[in-house]
Formats: C-alpha cells, sequence, structure tokens
C-alpha cells in the first residue's frame, strides 16, 4: 500500500511538473520592449512548435523588430506549375481581441502582391 502512495505522490509532482515546465516555455514575450506583444496562436520560431499554430511563426530581427515571412502560391499558366513567392514584413501591432495584424510592408523585399 504504501508503495502505491509513493508512487501515486510521485506521479502527481511529474504530471505538475510537465505542466509547469509547458507554461513556462509559451510564456508571452516580445522582441525588443516596444515590440508587439508574442503570444497563441503566434510562436517565435525558436519556441516549441506546440506553443503556436503551424504558419504562425514569427521572428525578431538584430534590430529587434517583430518579422513575419508571407507566402503566397502563385500558379503558372503554362504547366499549372505552383510557385511560391515570399515576403517578409514587420509586424507593428497585434490586437488579439480583434484578430487583426498590422504590419509595415515597407520592409518587404518585393512587392506584395495585390
Amino acid at each position: 500500500m504504501k508503495i502505491f502512495q509513493v508512487s501515486f505522490i510521485f506521479l502527481v509532482l511529474v504530471i505538475t511538473w510537465l505542466e509547469v515546465s509547458q507554461d513556462y516555455e509559451c510564456q508571452p514575450t516580445r522582441c525588443g520592449d516596444s515590440g508587439p506583444i508574442i503570444k497563441f496562436p503566434f510562436r517565435l520560431k525558436d519556441q516549441q512548435e506546440h506553443c503556436g499554430y503551424l504558419g504562425f511563426e514569427l521572428s525578431c530581427t538584430e534590430s529587434n523588430n517583430t518579422e513575419f515571412e508571407l507566402q503566397f502560391l502563385v500558379t503558372a499558366s503554362t504547366n499549372n506549375v505552383v510557385l511560391p513567392l515570399f515576403a517578409k514584413v514587420w509586424i507593428w501591432e497585434i490586437d488579439y481581441k480583434a484578430q487583426l495584424i498590422y504590419i509595415n510592408n515597407f520592409t518587404a523585399k518585393s512587392c506584395l502582391p495585390g
């Protein structure tokens, strides 16, 4: 009976530790002091995958700007070949309540599709 009690207490401690460590690694963060808060469903590329949705990965630039890489798929008409087009933009605000992202497309290395 004592072995069961000790095993049960150990199991509860391990589960609690896993939950706390998972919560800690997914804490809201930001790029620099004035950048937008990055939290679920977004995540930084160096955070664990379960901290955000696929395709919602952000990164910090050397100057502490929050960067997002947009991908557009374009179908070429000759052989229906799909070509990916990429553009990197800076995010200056994320409104989680309204579900809006405010971007600065002047940082894009190419023109954004219309």
